[in-house]
């Protein structure tokens, strides 16, 4: 991180207009990056789009009801050079040097680059972090956009739509098919070409806008969709068809499937569960989370894992403004959400005792839903437990909570003082007093935390705030 980056590039840009009816545009990029070696240092990234307005035509017919109408389409490839914090990806190797705390701890005291039959002291060494790929090169994407803009009622309903597709291909990942017993590990693998993800969706954005006398306002609502696709990530063949991640999206959640709570009836005299159920792995009583065998093979285990839920990521995204003037008074307020995504519940929002030295972390909501005999036939989650259970604290859908929201993300409401007498009053030539409130209002399935915010190991990301603030703004 000491480095400075150092990139060299090309640009140029070369556009198209006749009598703002036909336009066309088409740009090109030739970049260079540090990363790559050489003779893999450079690509070009060329883009193009095209638009025509139809209304502009002598044929088109002139009304009040449709009076825009603009075609436009455009592909272009980018390239990517970055995989998280890697640099120079394509040098032989890489290694941390002055490494002896790593080496000691590594080996527990018992091996590591001591010199002489009495010396104890780790000396300071060096150690292989990353292999390099001589061959490494960007990855790229090619995206296509086809949209329409069209105006109505005097152009007072305004729409813009657009479906795109993203083929993106040569991701940058390290392989994961490479067996560990030839020393390969994860962190010492070369950067590779070797990904793929399809992505595809649209944008639709409708405004509608108006005067009436002296009241003026506006609506404008939009709404995404995005879906992707792992088409290949070098993924080891799974023991199950339905263990495949590739096929599905980036960030999918996986993890078993909860059937509900063992009871009493589920299990022997001595304890053990029923013979005529599957068995799970670890030692489970009345109280604990039952999972599906979904191979049928008699045994609980990693093989009965699938696809459970969503990625953090929205695939929907909505948005809604609205505004309105009157003789100096004005407000406007700003809605948005999300859909179709998931948030899975880890550490203190899953383990009451996951602070065990600090007394454990007791959330109102795994209190009430825990089970007890009482609650067995409404519980939401499992017994408590002091000591540490590993069969219900794994990722499952007990665990995996719908993270869509609807919110007021910003309200406005003020007045612009027009009077020519309190201006030459207070000597100022405009004056306007507002108030102003942000992130007032939630709307989720959630109810822990605000699903908008993050969810991390330690609790300990700064909360989404509610802020209120009143404010004077006068030009002298």
């Amino acid at each position: 991180s000491d480095v400075p980056a150092a990139y060299v590039g090309y640009v140029g840009r070369v556009t198209y207009d006749y009598k703002s009816r036909y336009m066309a545009e088409f740009n090109v990029g030739h970049n260079g990056s540090e990363n790559f070696a050489p003779d893999k240092r450079f690509g070009t990234f060329p883009a193009g789009s095209i638009g025509y307005i139809v209304s502009e035509e002598s044929f088109f017919p002139k009304n009040d009801y449709l009076t825009y109408l603009k075609l436009r389409a455009s592909i272009g490839l980018v390239g990517n050079d970055n995989m998280s914090s890697n640099r120079f990806l394509y040098l032989p190797d890489a290694y941390s040097v002055n490494d002896s705390g790593w080496l000691q701890q590594s080996y527990n005291d018992k091996n590591g680059y001591i010199f002489g039959l009495t010396n104890t002291a780790y000396e300071v060494a060096a150690r292989e972090i990353r292999l390099g790929n001589p061959n490494v090169t960007w990855e790229t994407a090619l995206k296509h956009n086809y949209g329409v803009d069209a105006y109505f009622f005097k152009d007072r309903l305004r729409l813009s739509a657009d479906y795109f597709i993203e083929k993106r291909k040569d991701i940058l990942i390290q392989r994961n098919t490479v067996p560990l017993f030839i020393a390969m590990g994860g962190g010492l693998l070369p950067v590779v070409n070797m990904g793929k993800v399809d992505n595809k969706g649209y944008e639709v954005d409708l405004k509608w806008s108006d005067k009436v006398n002296d009241f003026s306002y506006y609506i404008n609502a939009n709404v995404s969709y995005s879906k992707n696709k792992i088409v290949y990530q070098d993924e080891v063949e799974p023991n199950e068809p339905y263990m495949w991640r590739t096929g599905n999206e980036v960030g999918a959640r996986y993890g078993y499937v909860a059937l509900g709570f063992y009871n009493k009836d589920d299990f022997n005299e001595d304890g053990t569960v029923r013979d005529d159920l599957p068995q799970p792995a670890l030692k489970v009583k009345p109280g604990d989370v039952k999972y599906a065998d979904l191979n049928d093979d008699g045994i609980i285990d990693n093989d009965d894992q699938k696809k459970i839920g969503n990625p953090k990521r929205p695939a929907y995204t909505f948005g809604l403004n609205y505004g309105v003037e009157y003789k100096g008074f004005f407000a406007s307020m700003n809605w948005t959400g999300v859909a179709k995504c998931d948030i899975m519940m880890s550490n203190t929002y899953r383990d009451p005792f996951y602070n065990k030295q600090l007394g454990g972390t007791f959330y109102q909501y795994l209190v009430d839903g825990r089970w007890t005999e009482e609650t067995a036939a409404t519980a939401e989650y499992p017994r408590f437990t002091y000591n540490s259970n590993n069969n219900n604290m794994a990722t499952s859908r007990v665990w995996l909570k719908d993270a869509s929201y609807l919110k007021l993300k910003n309200l406005t409401v003020g007045y612009n003082v027009t009077s020519p007498k309190v201006l030459k009053a207070i000597g100022a030539s405009k004056l306007t007093v507002q108030f102003t409130g942000y992130n007032l209002l939630t709307f989720d399935k959630l109810k822990v935390f605000d699903p908008e915010g993050e969810l991390t190991r330690d609790d300990n990301t700064y909360p989404v705030m509610r802020i209120f603030s009143l404010g004077v703004n006068a030009t002298f």
